[in-house]
């Protein structure tokens, strides 16, 4: 999917870029927390993939959702066995189970390429909201 048919009806919410954490074996987490508790229904998100070691890309993941800044969750996406086949590839994931409003967005990134490499990178993460 091309992002072309994101923008029409939805709003970019966040962009984090360049990211290189260290991975542990429960793995690492991004929250993003919106301003002024705010609530908006995701619909999408993008990753891309770091400049270097292809090593360190995610591969498996959740996204979680919260509408009570944090206190619970819930899931809104699952990824297993992606690839990404070159450097800056940005891949689209469209959120199945919409209409659920929230103030927090909790990414678990459960494995990275290589199993055995202890770092985790990504090159942005784009979030996309309704516009209604």
């Amino acid at each position: 999917m091309e992002l072309g048919h994101l923008n029409g009806k939805n709003q970019m919410v966040l962009k984090l870029c360049s990211l290189v954490t260290e991975f542990h074996h429960v793995g690492c987490w991004i929250i993003y927390k919106l301003a002024d508790n705010q609530m908006l229904e995701l619909v999408a998100y993008e990753l891309m993939s770091a400049n270097d070691v292809p090593e360190r890309d995610p591969m498996n993941w959740v996204l979680e959702a919260s509408g009570d800044a944090g206190s619970s969750w819930r899931l809104l996406d699952k990824q297993t066995s992606q690839m990404f086949e070159n450097r800056f590839q940005r891949k689209t994931f469209k959120i199945k189970s919409t209409g659920f409003l929230s103030n927090v967005f909790r990414f678990r990134f459960l494995a990275v390429r290589d199993t055995s490499n202890p770092r985790f990178q990504i090159g942005s993460i784009d979030l996309y909201a309704s516009s209604s």
